[in-house]
């Protein structure tokens, strides 16, 4: 299986489309809960917990059009975070969570140039008709 680069890639976010130029996730974390009792002889003892942390996802974004409402608006806004890229073959992709905008910081909305925007999303797990994100 050939690798891709993250070319054409794309976000959608609540009407907000942008080209993705940085991308970063946290990665999926577990909490530990503390067991130990007085018979540990010296060692604390865990258990993993059963939920998972699914992270947050930062990306760099040039902003296609004109936004209908101010960027920052987007920071108090939930609902489907929906990347859009070309695989390796050439086929598109897409990838749908939900997710929690909890950061929009416009880099450059300067006249005459590309608008571009920082954003932090807390993905908010799997919504109640799938069981894992949704990939086509």
């Amino acid at each position: 299986m050939a690798a891709t680069d993250g070319s054409l890639a794309t976000l959608t976010f609540s009407g907000l489309v942008g080209d993705i130029t940085g991308f970063s996730w946290s990665g999926m974390s577990r909490e530990t809960i503390e067991t130990t009792a007085l018979a540990n002889n010296l060692m604390k003892s865990f258990i993993s917990a059963t939920l998972l942390d699914p992270g947050e996802i930062s990306v760099e974004i040039n902003v296609d059009g004109n936004p209908t409402v101010p960027l920052t608006t987007y920071a108090r806004t939930g609902g489907a975070l929906v990347f859009t890229f070309k695989d390796a073959t050439g086929s598109t992709r897409t990838c749908t969570l939900n997710a929690i905008c909890t950061s929009c910081d416009p880099v450059n909305v300067s006249s005459g140039e590309q608008i571009t925007c920082s954003m932090t999303f807390k993905i908010t797990g799997v919504d109640a008709t799938s069981s894992a994100p949704s990939w086509s």
